[in-house]
Order: C-alpha cells, then sequence, then structure tokens
C-alpha cells in the first residue's frame, strides 16, 4: 500500500503517532470480523502493521520514503508514486484527464525505465483495479493491451487480464460501480466500501444466521463514513426481507425521491415498492424505463424492468401478459427466479387453456403446445391435441 492508502483505510490522517495508530486500528477492529469479512481484515490487518513500520521509520524526504515504499527508485519510483497518489484520491481517480497526464509520463517513453514503469503501473492496478472503464480504455490505447495480450498474460494473472478486456469492450460504462455518487471525504476508504457492498450483495441467504449477516455488513458499510444511495436502497432491502414493510417503503420513497435518475436507485426502489403492495406505481417506473431509447437502457434494467412487470401481471391473473414479458426477460438474463416464474406461469396458462378445450382460439392453442413442451408435458399435448 502506499502511505496515503494505508491511513486513508485505518480512517485516520498520515502520523508517525503509534499510539493514534493503535487506538484506530482498534476503533475498526471490532467491527471487522476475520471470520465474516476475511479481506477486510486482512486489509485492515496490513495497513495497521505498514503504517506501524512508516512510523517507526527515520524521518527523510517524503518523496524519497514513497519511492522506497513502492520499491521503485527513480522516473519508475515516481510514476509509481503519482500513480498511488491519483488512485486513493477518489475525485482524482474518477478524472480522466489525471490518467491522461499519467501515462504521458517521459518514463514510458524512455528506453531504459519503460518497461518497469509498464509493468509496475499495471501490477499496481491488479491489486487496485476499481478504476472505470474509461480509464481502462485509454490505457489499452497508450499500452495496446488488447493486441499484445499474450505478453501481458505472460506477467499478469489470467483473470486480471480478463477483466481488463471485458472493461475495454464495455464502451457504455454499464459495467462501472457508480463511484459519482459517493459522497465523502477524498481519500476515504471507498474500495474497503465497494468490498462491502459487493459481499452484501451476494448475501442472499433468509435464514435467521444470514440476515444477522446481512445486518452486519450494513453496519460496516456505515463505518466508512461516506455515503451512496445504493446502500440506502439495501437498507430497503433489508427492512423488507425482515417484514419490516412500513419502514422498507419509508426508506425506498426517501431515496428514490433524491436519487430516482440513477437506474439501481430506482428499479430495486420499485421492486421494494411492489412487494410493499404499490404495483400500479411499479409499473409506472418500469413502463418509463422500457419506453426509454435503447442506448439508455441496461441489460440489468431491461431485465429487470421485465421481470418486475411479469410479476405484476402475475398477480393480476394476466397470464398471457406475463409469459410474454417473462421470456422477453429472458433475453437479457437468464435467472433461477425467472425460470420459477416462468413455470408458474406457464403452469397457470396449461390449466387454464385445458378448462377451456373445447373453445381454444388458435392463438390460445399455439400457447398452450408451447406451456407443454416448456413444461417437458409433450407426449401430454400429443394426446390433448390429437383428442381435440
Amino acid at each position: 500500500m502506499s502511505v496515503q492508502e494505508m491511513f486513508a483505510v485505518l480512517g485516520i490522517g498520515v502520523t508517525r503517532d503509534e499510539n493514534e495508530i493503535r487506538t484506530a486500528y482498534r476503533n475498526l477492529l471490532v467491527k471487522t470480523n476475520p471470520e465474516d469479512d476475511p479481506e477486510g481484515f486482512k486489509r485492515l490487518r496490513g495497513a495497521y502493521e505498514e503504517a506501524l513500520a512508516y512510523a517507526r521509520m527515520p524521518e527523510q524526504d517524503d518523496a524519497v520514503l514513497e519511492a522506497e515504499w513502492m520499491e521503485e527508485k527513480g522516473p519508475a519510483g515516481e510514476v509509481l508514486r503519482q500513480l498511488a497518489d491519483i488512485y486513493v484520491s477518489l475525485p482524482r481517480r474518477l478524472d480522466l484527464e489525471e490518467w491522461k497526464a499519467l501515462v504521458k509520463h517521459p518514463v514510458f517513453q524512455s528506453l531504459d525505465g519503460s518497461e518497469a514503469a509498464k509493468w509496475g503501473l499495471f501490477s499496481y492496478l491488479a491489486d487496485h483495479y476499481r478504476v472505470t472503464c474509461k480509464v481502462w480504455q485509454l490505457l489499452d490505447e497508450v499500452f495496446f493491451i488488447g493486441e499484445n495480450e499474450q505478453e501481458f498474460r505472460e506477467h499478469l494473472p489470467d483473470g486480471f487480464i480478463d477483466f481488463i478486456l471485458y472493461k475495454v469492450n464495455d464502451k457504455t460504462g454499464n459495467s462501472d460501480f457508480a463511484f459519482e455518487l459517493f459522497e465523502g471525504e477524498p481519500e476515504a476508504d471507498y474500495d474497503g466500501f465497494v468490498e462491502t457492498y459487493t459481499a452484501l450483495m451476494n448475501e442472499a441467504d433468509e435464514s435467521p444466521e444470514g440476515l444477522a449477516k446481512a445486518k452486519q455488513m450494513l453496519e460496516k458499510l456505515e463505518s466508512f463514513d461516506v455515503f451512496h444511495p445504493w446502500c440506502e436502497v439495501e437498507k430497503a432491502r433489508y427492512l423488507l426481507r425482515t417484514d419490516e414493510k412500513e419502514m422498507a417503503e419509508s426508506v425506498a420513497r426517501e431515496v428514490l425521491g433524491k436519487y430516482g435518475k440513477d437506474d439501481k436507485v430506482l428499479l430495486t426502489g420499485a421492486g421494494i415498492l411492489l412487494s410493499c403492495g404499490y404495483p400500479e406505481e411499479a409499473e409506472h417506473i418500469y413502463d418509463e424505463y422500457l419506453e426509454r431509447e435503447k442506448g439508455k437502457r441496461s441489460n440489468y434494467g431491461n431485465y429487470t424492468a421485465l421481470l418486475g412487470l411479469g410479476k405484476i401481471h402475475m398477480k393480476r391473473e394476466d397470464w398471457e401478459k406475463a409469459r410474454e414479458l417473462l421470456v422477453d426477460a429472458r433475453d437479457y438474463q437468464v435467472t433461477e427466479e425467472l425460470e420459477k416464474l416462468l413455470e408458474e406461469t406457464n403452469q397457470a396458462l396449461t390449466e387454464k387453456y385445458l378448462a377451456k378445450a373445447d373453445s381454444l382460439t388458435e392463438e390460445e392453442a399455439k400457447n398452450l403446445c408451447l406451456c407443454f413442451s416448456s413444461l417437458n408435458r409433450a407426449e401430454e399435448g400429443w394426446e390433448f391435441f390429437e383428442k381435440h
């Protein structure tokens, strides 16, 4: 870690006061359980140990100290220090001009230091990879990552190269985390927040243990002393999971009112309103989203809106429309939830059509045929159509 980064993790300014470092570490340690968040604990412990080592070093010129910390001296060390300074400050990290200035550093054109600087840069980014698609695309333009893929794979992990190429090819930026919605100090631990948020998103266990773990992660997110509206949405979802619908609705409406222009807030908020018993409001949000121009919608957004509308029409027992919407959602994403809803819809449609077997329209007969096929009841279907 750079000096700025280690102290950002500890939540304090750069200092050589060992007592202040220990106090900051102890305060964060009570909120970081190594069993629940091993990566977060490892990151905190590493920052603590490196900060103590920094405090015990003889005082010297900061530029020289930083170069030693980055394990490089000379021009390569200089560019790596600049890289760390850009990354640890969120406003600078999000500013593409900062990255353009960085890659124009003379060391990248020199015969002696260009290779060390280039691989130093990408080695750093392998551990500090949360930058925007536009940054990855800039780096591809400068270092020809796609063209020299094999060379990059010889120096760096395959998974990291796969990630870079994915971000380079994402011209819409839809895969970026919404860092621009953060509110907090420039050098707060935003990466730690995102790691915890991602872990929370992956916590789908509805057991008491799973809900307790989700609550712990929400509390940890609050400990970072930064604000992000996606965290508020997750609070509402947690309240919904614990059957506190009135509170969930209140939180959802508040965040929708302030941050409803963000697609994730908008669509997740609509889902919460639907679960709280407001299908008409949710339907309005989903319909408005799908009426946007194609370039202003994402695969995630299309799937979420179509799935939500499918659920609404299922509740109304409008099975034909529900099936149409759910099948359309399949074009954007296939999930276990979607497949279960489709199965339920196909079952309901089959029962409906069988009850009026002698008066089916041509369109209804086609739909029934599709339902039989989807439910793996083809033989029963043949028998039905032979009889009728």
